[in-house]
């Protein structure tokens, strides 16, 4: 299996959510594998808001007892009396006492949870039918790389992903019961895992932005699943690379499907593979799915058609190497994104922390690249002399 290739430098692999709220969140300082358990098991307790901030350095997650994803903030005490808006957040590149968080994300300061081919990395469950929420509450996910996450995919109440799933506990689609998570996800990374690299079902919306999915395998999405009955998406300014898709029927590197409206714009999706030889679906979604400014190939609609098709491109992407997912200088999708004011999504930062915009417009993917310097003049000629 290829190596994680966020940052070549990374040590030896195998060793590593926000809005407004009524209640002040509990937060949660983690610096290893049992204080991240510590952590997750007093949320479950009290399913207080939480702000649970993991420390740099890479974090190998085993089983922890029956529950084959690691981290399972699962539904025990999810009744709210009475019903509130809640904040959660998981965020990485925090220092030693978590007071300072980088917003330059290097080698250094990374953060990484390290499923080992193993585990789930996180999985998010929704409320039983007992006690309906009425207010949407928040999860928020940011500065961090989720890793080699193994998914218990036979389950046939949900579809788990290996790296983050969230799903009604029951298999409950009665959107009267449901519990309203709103997800954002920004300026995460995930990488080789198993049974797709993100999965939300039965959501309150969501956002993606500034992320990369790479070398994610999966049969209905093998990057990423958004799908819900309830509310919109926003996918913006994200790379899809070397994402295997495993299945046959309707599959797709991203899968957007559910209520209006959803965007999808200045994502880049390139060199996602099927294992039967067929070319790869970029992009399943329906007809009220705003597809904008991409950088894809194939993209089939629900219903046959999708009305909304702006501004894509097909242009080989000038990657920096056959593994990484940063784009090389002088490439093509540079200043090709779409920046107006009124388009929802577009980050300050890009994945690795670098300024956004730069150059005449936002490029296209995850990352940011500084515009190429003029010539230098000569000096020679500039002074007069020849």
């Amino acid at each position: 299996m290829p190596r994680l290739s966020w940052f070549a430098s990374l040590p030896v692999l195998g060793c590593g959510l926000a809005g407004a709220v009524r209640a002040a969140p509990v937060v949660h300082c983690v610096g290893t594998v049992q204080e991240l358990r510590n952590a997750v098991a007093a949320s479950n307790a009290t399913w207080q808001a939480f702000d649970l901030r993991i420390r740099s350095g890479c974090y190998a997650l085993t089983q922890d007892g029956s529950h084959t994803h690691a981290p399972r903030f699962c539904r025990h005490s999810y009744d709210f009396a009475p019903p509130e808006h809640r904040s959660f957040r998981i965020s990485g590149a925090w220092n030693a006492g978590c007071t300072q968080q980088a917003e330059q994300v290097t080698a250094v300061n990374s953060t990484v949870l390290d499923g080992q081919d193993a585990v789930g990395v996180f999985l998010f469950m929704g409320l039983s039918a007992t006690n309906p929420i009425s207010q949407i509450s928040t999860v928020g996910v940011d500065r961090i790389q989720i890793a080699r996450g193994w998914s218990i995919h036979a389950n046939p109440l949900l579809r788990f992903s290996g790296c983050f799933a969230y799903g009604l506990e029951g298999g409950n689609s009665d959107p009267d019961v449901q519990s309203n998570f709103a997800f954002e996800f920004d300026r995460v990374r995930m990488e080789l895992c198993e049974y797709g690299g993100l999965t939300l079902d039965s959501h309150t919306g969501e956002s993606v932005r500034n992320s990369y999915f790479l070398g994610n395998t999966g049969p209905s999405a093998s990057a990423l699943v958004l799908s819900s009955d309830r509310a919109g998406a926003t996918v913006c300014n994200n790379t899809f690379r070397n994402n295997v898709l495993t299945g046959t029927s309707q599959a797709a590197t991203v899968r957007l499907r559910g209520s209006p409206w959803k965007y999808f714009s200045n994502n880049l999706v390139a060199e996602n593979a099927h294992p039967a030889g067929a070319v790869a679906t970029d992009l399943f979604a329906d007809g009220t799915t705003f597809v904008r400014n991409n950088r894809l190939v194939h993209v089939v609609g629900d219903l046959g058609s999708l009305p909304f098709l702006l501004h894509n491109t097909q242009v080989a992407p000038g990657f920096l190497n056959a593994w990484n997912p940063r784009l090389s200088l002088g490439s093509a999708l540079c200043d090709l994104g779409h920046t107006a004011a009124h388009h929802p999504g577009v980050g300050s930062w890009d994945v690795d922390g670098n300024v956004r915009v730069q150059g005449a417009a936002v490029d296209i993917g995850a990352h940011e690249l500084e515009p190429l310097a003029p010539p230098p003049v000569d000096a020679v000629f500039a002074n007069g002399f020849d």
